[in-house]
């Protein structure tokens, strides 16, 4: 089973109309405590032939995810294939999000150089190019900070990832 928790799914299917998160054939996932949006776009599809838990998740609106076939809801789109047996559990939903995000998609790097890009949320993230990669731009990179770190059990990235960057609040 694929597990989720406190992430952010935002608008990043490859094409318009497609979903951030699509559950396939036969596939588990429990996915929580996670914003999905924007607001009227594609967020979540379950084609699984099962029931997914999606509970405790923000869909970008208080009034919980937009359910097409129900006419309700009027956050990001939250959707299943019923002919399959396929259901999302979404109940409850979160009125407020759980974490803030940014995204910038013009980052730059070069080799050897550092940018650095301080959001609208105080936080400030610093690249360095490594020393034989070739110049970009257009880049993307994204910001995300817990609004409450209470229900998180394991604050610590795994080993291999940038855990000499992650600052975790006492």
């Amino acid at each position: 089973m694929a597990s989720f928790s406190h992430s952010a799914f935002q608008d990043n299917g490859l094409s318009t109309g497609d979903y951030s998160v699509f559950v396939n054939t036969g596939a588990e996932l429990a996915l929580e405590h996670s914003s999905l949006g924007p607001v009227a776009t594609s967020a979540f599809f379950n084609n699984a032939g099962n029931t997914v838990s999606a509970v405790s998740n923000y869909w970008d609106h208080s009034a919980g995810p937009f359910l097409p076939w129900e006419g309700h809801g009027s956050g990001s789109t939250l959707s299943w294939n019923p002919h399959n047996g396929s259901y999302v559990d979404h109940l409850p939903f979160l009125s407020i999000p759980p974490l803030d995000t940014q995204i910038n998609e013009e980052i730059g790097l070069s080799a050897k150089a550092t940018t650095t890009w301080s959001t609208a949320m105080g936080l400030a993230l610093s690249l360095k190019g490594a020393p034989d990669i070739s110049p970009t731009s257009g880049g993307l990179a994204a910001a995300l900070r817990l609004q409450d770190i209470s229900a998180l059990t394991n604050p610590t990235p795994p080993h291999g990832t940038f855990a000499e960057i992650l600052e975790v609040p006492a």
